[in-house]
């Protein structure tokens, strides 16, 4: 849902600058950036500008049911914040991107809205002239197309989890015919 001071602008075509608030929930804890040339404020957390954020891929909705993938790509990228995001482990970690709308005076027009929500992928960085890392980021349709590479068996079950042992008889009683209720609970 907009915020009506969002929609009032968009009305008025006095939409002030648009820039994007980017949240990166990685192992080492959530990081808060943004295109906005300063610090921002948002649901408690503050978004600090992050070189120039080269771009986000357009964001498409069909009518079809697809995984989609959107690239956010960052430019000017201090090497300390290369170091953090190629150093540790984003793939399948959780994004989300903001749009908002600022004034000249640098404060929001109305609140922020959800831009995309998706999952990081590995990153690629092209060490240029400048560096640029491109984040792969696909929604959640692309869980769907995952195949299941585990199965329900008691070697799987302790695999994953040692001390359970839950799944330990269902083989013994998988071909087993069982009659239910039993017959004595009939006399």
């Amino acid at each position: 849902m907009f915020d009506p001071a969002v929609i009032a602008a968009f009305e008025s075509q006095n939409i002030g600058t648009r820039i994007f608030l980017v949240e990166l929930f990685l192992d080492s804890g959530p990081l808060y950036y943004t295109t906005a040339t300063e610090d921002k404020q948002f649901n408690g957390n503050t978004y600090i500008p992050l070189g120039q954020l080269g771009s986000f891929s357009e964001v498409k909705e069909t009518n079809d049911i697809e995984p989609a993938e959107y690239n956010l790509t960052i430019g000017s990228v201090d090497p300390a914040i290369i170091q953090l995001l190629l150093g540790q482990n984003i793939l399948n970690r959780d994004c989300s991107v903001y749009n908002a709308l600022i004034n000249d005076d640098q404060t929001f027009i109305g609140d922020p809205w959800l831009y995309f929500k998706g999952r990081l992928q590995p990153a690629s960085i092209n060490d240029g002239k400048g560096p640029v890392i491109q984040i792969p980021v696909r929604d959640i349709l692309a869980d769907w197309d995952r195949n299941i590479d585990s199965r329900y068996t008691d070697a799987e079950q302790r695999r994953l989890h040692p001390d359970d042992f839950c799944f330990e008889f269902v083989s013994t009683i998988a071909g087993a015919e069982i009659t239910w209720p039993a017959s004595s609970f009939w006399e």
